[in-house]
């Protein structure tokens, strides 16, 4: 059976470069081959493309290539050709000649962005995201693609950053992200991507488990979001910015913890959590934009014992057992739950 997506590639490349030879490189103001032997191939190629002989055509353009191997339209008509035959790696490797030899062949350029973006999305779509990011990064490298319409550069990195996450290749989600952060008036141009950018490279360094990376983009993801798509991840994005400070305090608190210098610990202890208070706020806006957080009530009861509001730490659990009953972290709660409360109990020395 046919991938119906092949075919939607295939037919799209079709009519992108369909035309007649000579009219087509009038239109496009490109140069003749230097021979009239070249330029005889060219249209007998054309010829070819038009009685569906298609290994014939090609072997007219790959006869020029060899004669005049830096001749570009050459190239992108053994593109069309390949692209009929559904041949699209091929094809692709063809229209990338073309830039490469002239940066300014414009149809070149916008045809290849157009196969690059079709050949990745086909592969996101049968889950093998980790393979999409190539494509897009050949675009993103590929010559004049930052004199091209901004959107086919900025568009690229985020589909790249997005395609690098779902994979799990964290370090070039990073790297793409870092790239479409630092275009300039990104903000004013592509400013939800701009924005969704943020996002990301707080998800990307809360994974790679620097969390003091994290923050800034969070903060600014938050800063930033200000309609209802780009709001969609605000109560998450708290989540996330109240997680990282607590690992933050958690750190702190566990070299307090080895250090024999130290004569009370639990006091030291809630000193550096004072320090981070921000971690409330978090929390709250996180629960109050989606309920459903479940580790945000774990984050919340933690922090609360930590700092020694042993009843708001009670509470925060006793709610996280309400609400999550059938959670397989349910009896580590109820353990836990019952430490804030022998505490509770405990004396104050």
């Amino acid at each position: 059976m046919t991938n119906p997506l092949k075919k939607s590639i295939a037919v799209a490349a079709v009519m992108f470069l369909a035309g007649a030879w000579c009219v087509f490189a009038a239109q496009q103001n490109l140069p003749k081959p230097s021979s009239r032997e070249c330029l005889g191939l060219m249209e007998k190629g054309e010829k070819a493309v038009k009685a569906k002989q298609l290994d014939a055509a090609l072997a007219c353009y790959n006869d020029v290539m060899k004669r005049e191997p830096n001749y570009a339209p050459a190239y992108f008509m053994a593109a069309r050709v390949c692209s009929m035959k559904q041949d699209n790696d091929q094809a692709l490797g063809l229209l990338e000649k073309a830039v490469q030899i002239k940066p300014d062949f414009t149809v070149a350029s916008e045809s290849y962005v157009k196969l690059a973006n079709h050949m990745a999305h086909s592969l996101n779509v049968e889950n093998q995201p980790d393979k999409a990011v190539a494509y897009y990064a050949r675009i993103v490298n590929m010559p004049g693609v930052d004199k091209m319409p901004k959107n086919a550069l900025t568009d690229a990195l985020y589909n790249m950053g997005v395609s690098a996450f779902q994979g799990r290749l964290y370090d070039q989600s990073v790297e793409a992200f870092m790239r479409l952060a630092a275009i300039p008036n990104i903000e004013i141009d592509a400013k939800q991507n701009a924005t969704f950018a943020q996002y990301m490279l707080g998800l990307d360094f809360s994974i790679l488990n620097k969390p003091e990376d994290a923050q800034p983009h969070l903060a600014k993801y938050v800063e930033m979001a200000d309609t209802e798509a780009t709001k969609a991840y605000i109560p998450t994005a708290h989540y996330m910015l109240g997680k990282n400070e607590y690992e933050i305090v958690d750190k702190e608190v566990e070299t307090i913890k080895n250090d024999k210098a130290v004569a009370n610990v639990e006091a030291k202890a809630k000193e550096v959590a004072a320090k981070h208070a921000a971690i409330l706020d978090h929390m709250q806006q996180a629960i109050a934009g989606n309920p459903g957080i479940e580790d945000a009530y774990v984050v919340l009861g933690n922090y609360y014992y930590l700092s020694g509001d042993l009843d708001n730490a009670m509470k925060a659990y006793q709610t996280l057992i309400e609400k999550f009953p059938s959670s397989t972290g349910l009896s580590d709660y109820q353990a836990f739950l019952k430490r804030i409360e022998d505490r509770k109990k405990k004396p104050a020395a």
